[in-house]
């Protein structure tokens, strides 16, 4: 009865691990979209990031040497 209410309620069971199910849309997400999530004061760069990278898809694989090059402070993980 209750595992019936779960998958009622989007929940799905896996391996005894009870989850919500994420919804499958996507939304296009920019540079700036993404900086103002990050927070800790790098939406400041947005226009510098924007002009120098271009898409978000781009600012993914750049390096954190180029980011510290253009002037943005970032920690090396």
């Amino acid at each position: 009865m209750l595992k019936r209410v779960f998958v009622e309620l989007g929940f799905i069971e896996c391996g005894g691990i009870v989850a919500a199910a994420a919804a499958a849309e996507a939304e296009k997400v920019g540079i700036q979209e993404f900086l103002n999530g990050v927070g800790k004061g790098v939406e400041t760069h947005i226009p510098k990031i924007e002009a120098e990278i271009g898409d978000f898809e781009k600012l993914l694989v750049t390096r954190t040497l180029r980011l510290k090059k253009l002037g943005i402070p970032c920690k090396h993980a």
